[in-house]
């Protein structure tokens, strides 16, 4: 039987240029922010061998767009 290979994480890879790219609107994407706080999260738990860097940067920019997008709105009301 073939035996599994024991992986090991790296340190958190170079955050890519679109995560720091700044927006139209002038908000602060912190995509950048996120990502780097999502590698240390994995790092800290002996889980970032788990999930490939992909994942971690479209996480990292699903958080900065609901972080931008701000509280959802109160319900409309009528008279």
């Amino acid at each position: 039987m073939m035996e599994s290979a024991e992986l090991e994480g790296a340190d958190a890879p170079p955050v890519k240029d679109f995560l720091k790219f700044p927006q139209k609107s002038g908000r602060e994407l912190v995509a950048e922010e996120a990502y780097q706080k999502t590698y240390a999260w994995l790092k800290a738990r002996d889980c970032k061998k788990l999930v490939t860097v992909q994942m971690v940067e479209q996480y990292a920019m699903s958080v900065s767009r609901w972080i931008q997008w701000g509280p959802p709105s109160p319900p409309l009301t009528f008279p």
